[in-house]
């Protein structure tokens, strides 16, 4: 860094950085996987409340509240495109038995800061292209093992 703002935590872990984007909270919801047949793919999908306008992909954590199954793997696409994404779809896979797949879910999306503060008060941090990498008012992502 040759210059600009870094803050690390006790452990030496770069928490906020003008090199680098803040991951940031976006929403939370749930959403049901369905699946109509008991030998076939479970479908379900969310729409964000509001597009999320980076040109980055947003982080989707996904979990589990209540299974219909002991297992369950899936993937998931992500809809729309840089600067709009809308939400995701995500397909489970066929889990054979005699039961139909109901899966009800949590998801949380993440974005990296992409807004202006909406206080007058707090710091933000640009990056050389005057885009946002840091606004105080945003809720930053905090994860550990």
């Amino acid at each position: 860094m040759a210059y600009g703002l870094l803050a690390a935590n006790s452990t030496g872990d770069v928490v906020i950085s003008s090199d680098n984007k803040v991951l940031v909270f976006s929403e939370r919801g749930q959403f049901r996987i369905q699946s109509r047949y008991t030998d076939r793919p479970g479908y379900g999908a969310a729409n964000f409340a509001k597009p999320i306008l980076t040109q980055e992909p947003p982080q989707i954590f996904l979990r589990i509240i209540t299974p219909s199954h002991p297992g369950l793997s899936l993937y998931t696409t992500i809809l729309g495109g840089p600067g709009g994404w809308t939400g995701f779809r995500v397909t489970s896979g066929a889990m054979g038995g005699k039961y139909l797949q109901n899966h009800l879910m949590e998801y949380v999306s993440c974005k990296y800061a992409d807004q202006r503060s909406k206080s007058a008060y707090g710091m933000e941090i640009y990056d050389e292209h005057a885009d946002v990498d840091f606004s105080s008012s945003d809720r930053v992502v905090r994860y550990s093992r």
